[in-house]
């Protein structure tokens, strides 16, 4: 061979059948392992990113393990590339699989089977795969999206702490969180009240859910040391059961709240309802409130949520140390207002009730100078003006608004409909009942509340239904015992509303009273029992009580002297009067017009 030729190509047996070594050779030829680790390294690049991305921008989980799928599905296809293409300076040029001719212009041989297998492997790992991802798809259409979920329910969080003085802080993180998935349109999120019942609850997800009539169910923890605070949530389909999304957010204490907000945030990407650009701005927000401070707030709430008069001077308290530590903190201001509006109601307070409100009034303000429009600000005020100034339009107005910016927010709801009713708006005080029967439906107040509007009306067959389920739950129930009375009464099975009327003065620890009523009915019949119960409202300071009682008994006089004393003491139950079935006998008489000229009045005074 002349010096400087090229050698030229290794001879081949045209009839040698290609070996391992050869298929190595190519590989490495054709630059086949390279593609291969720069793909994986891409790969496991982009699923680090992602795993930041799709949390933060409240992504669908599914989105992770879709790119998880389309990643493994592309390998095989990448690996088939690099076989059949090279990259060039002058570009993508298909590969040769060997050299051209040998010196006799004869062709070498190419290793054209396991070309074809390695192809072959290729195809079906992208039809397994296809059919795969269609079949998941199936069964996951079949199961329900997660945009099929439209209501739920927020388990209590479990205590990581173990100490049980901790309990206010992760029940209180816990009504945060619902507080703030409450604020999301479409989404049906149920109260609290109802779902405490469940805490430490070995019953499945789907007894819980169909209890509570929701599609899905939040599980969670709530874990605290020094200034850490950690989060966990986990969302869970009711039917069938799926866990459809969880995850962990850590954070300093002071942004407990922030942290609660992320979590409603991302409830709603995974299940795909689109936010309002008010709730978003809201739910976006970064407030940090003294640790201490929120202690004191929660365990304010806690106690005032009892509705105790015995609880409600102490909840008082613990709000007002909110605010003392940190006087930036608006949802412990908004607490404050309502602290002062629930104790003056329950008649809790050592303050006359004029100081009680002004003093509300101006926590409302400054909580509104803290947060505009703070939504927690709109329900106190509603509140106060329904039950202590009796300004029952302003109340709409006020708990429209709430319920406007928290559609799951079952206690607006409620005084919604007693403010309606104050107003005569018998329709839309029954669906606002209603609403709040929904939302809070293992609550004895909320089904009470609903009876009475459906006596109030003669329906006395759904009535005695609602009061019924309200002593199902609390069988000491005063109101709900008062209603089934109600609804005996006009049966005419006067010794069966007897006995309720006893049960209820039982029920409210006075059974020496109960037992006054019984020798009464013996004496004088159902007019001696009213008679009886009307002073014993009215020597207890319920004037509209009791007026309600002299107006079953047919005493006029004595039904409009109560029920002017509780015009002067702006009695909280007022709003019942105007549509009361025990003063239907007082509709012609001028003093009737008189007072609910009266009452009008007093809603539309300062405020």
């Amino acid at each position: 061979m002349p010096p400087g030729e090229p050698e030229p190509p290794e001879r081949r047996d045209p009839d040698r059948h290609p070996s391992i070594g050869d298929f190595v050779d190519e590989l490495k030829r054709r630059r086949v392992v390279r593609a291969a680790i720069i793909y994986a390294v891409a790969l496991f690049g982009v699923l680090q990113v992602a795993e930041i991305v799709v949390p933060a921008l409240n992504l669908p989980a599914a989105l992770m393990t879709g790119i998880v799928v389309v990643g493994a599905l592309g390998f095989p296809l990448a690996i088939a590339l690099a076989w059949a293409v090279d990259v060039t300076p002058r570009g993508l040029e298909r590969t040769r699989s060997t050299p051209r001719a040998d010196e006799a212009g004869r062709s070498p041989a190419r290793p054209t089977l396991l070309r074809s297998a390695l192809l072959l492997g290729v195809a079906v790992v992208v039809v397994a795969g296809s059919i795969w991802w269609a079949t998941r798809s199936a069964d996951a259409r079949d199961a329900g999206s997660p945009a099929d979920i439209r209501s739920l329910a927020v388990l209590p969080l479990a205590n990581l702490m173990g100490d049980e003085s901790n309990r206010p802080f992760v029940d209180g993180m816990q009504d945060i969180l619902i507080g703030e998935l409450s604020r999301i349109d479409g989404l049906a999120v149920i109260s609290q009240r109802s779902v405490i019942r469940y805490r430490d609850s070995d019953l499945p997800i789907g007894t819980i859910a169909n209890e509570l009539g929701v599609d899905a169910l939040i599980e969670g923890s709530v874990f605290r040391q020094d200034d850490a605070v950690r989060v966990s949530a986990r969302l869970i389909r009711a039917e069938p059961e799926t866990d459809l999304w969880n995850h962990t957010y850590e954070g300093r204490l002071s942004e407990a709240m922030t942290l609660q907000s992320r979590v409603a945030r991302a409830v709603a990407g995974e299940i795909q309802i689109a936010l309002s650009d008010e709730t978003a701005a809201h739910m976006a927000r970064s407030e940090t409130v003294d640790p201490e401070a929120m202690d004191a707030y929660l365990l304010g709430r806690e106690l005032w949520k009892s509705r105790d008069p015995n609880r409600l001077g102490r909840a008082l308290e613990q709000l007002e140390k909110a605010v003392a530590i940190d006087s930036t903190f608006a949802l412990g201001w908004a607490g404050v207002a309502d602290g002062y509006v629930m104790g003056a109601g329950y008649q809790a307070l050592s303050i006359p009730r004029d100081e009680a409100v002004d003093r509300a009034l101006a926590a409302i303000d400054r909580a509104w100078q803290l947060d505009p429009g703070l939504m927690e600000a709109h329900a106190a005020r509603g509140a106060l003006l329904l039950y202590l100034q009796q300004d029952f339009r302003g109340a709409v107005d006020e708990l429209s608004r709430v319920v406007e910016l928290s559609p799951s927010h079952a206690q607006a709801y409620d005084w919604l409909g007693d403010a309606l009713w104050g107003l005569k708006r018998r329709e839309e005080a029954l669906n606002a009942y209603g609403a709040a029967t929904r939302l809070d439906p293992l609550s004895p107040l909320m089904h009470r509340d609903y009876a009475r509007a459906f006596a109030a009306i003669g329906r006395c067959d759904r009535a005695e239904s609602e009061a019924k389920r309200a002593l199902e739950l609390d069988p000491n129930h005063f109101f709900a015992l008062d209603i089934l009375r109600i609804c005996a009464l006009r049966s005419g099975r006067d010794e069966e509303a007897l006995e309720y009327d006893a049960r209820s003065l039982e029920a409210s620890g006075n059974p020496d009273l109960a037992d006054q009523l019984r020798d009464a009915y013996r004496e004088g019949g159902m007019r001696a029992v009213h008679l009886a119960a009307a002073g014993q409202f009215v020597d207890g300071g319920l004037q509209v009580l009791g007026a309600l009682r002299f107006g079953e008994a047919g005493e006029a006089d004595s039904a409009f002297a109560a029920l002017d004393r509780a015009l002067e003491l702006r009695d909280s139950l007022l709003f019942l009067v105007p549509q009361a079935s025990a003063f239907e006998t007082l509709h012609g008489d001028p003093r009737w017009t008189r007072f609910l000229r009266r009452l009008d009045e007093l809603g539309r005074g300062p405020s």
